[in-house]
């Protein structure tokens, strides 16, 4: 098991060292692999920090720390925040309301949920909590079976 953790600042330029610390933490897998997952996980990944920057902190100071581990039959990501709580049911809602119409957000968890294989979101306290897990391929070579492209098991 390969594990790494990064700590940045909830701003967007700090959401840029994603990559890098990516790279390196998918850097024990064969080369085919880690391009096939690495794209994946970095989409997700910066989709729920851009989250965390424009609403649980709102353009606050604040720290977001990404963890993550390789696993033989899994990559995942584990990011924490102490900004305000995520509201699920609220988000739904309103993908629900402007489902069909033209928008210019609201898409980021969407594209998560496409990209993984299972998302997670858990409050305890004041810190929240997202899971993202992507099943890693028997072979190292090619995609693992389990992603489809279907949206994530739904978040609890």
């Amino acid at each position: 098991m390969v594990a790494g953790t990064l700590t940045m600042n909830s701003d967007y330029v700090a959401v840029r060292s994603l990559e890098p610390w990516l790279v390196l933490l998918l850097d024990q897998l064969e080369p085919a692999e880690a391009a096939w997952l690495q794209p994946r996980l970095l989409l997700a990944a910066h989709e729920v920090c851009v989250n965390i920057v424009d609403h649980a902190y709102r353009g606050a100071h604040g720290d977001i720390w990404v963890d993550g581990w390789v696993r033989e039959d899994h990559v995942q990501l584990r990011i924490r925040d102490r900004g305000r709580p995520f509201d699920g049911v609220a988000a739904r809602a309103r993908r629900a309301d402007t489902a069909g119409e033209a928008r210019c957000h609201g898409y980021g968890l969407t594209i998560v949920e496409r990209l993984v294989d299972e998302l997670r979101y858990e409050r305890s306290g004041d810190r929240s909590t997202w899971w993202l897990r992507i099943g890693r391929s028997p072979d190292g070579r090619t995609p693992a079976m389990g992603f489809t492209g279907q949206p994530a098991r739904p978040m609890t």
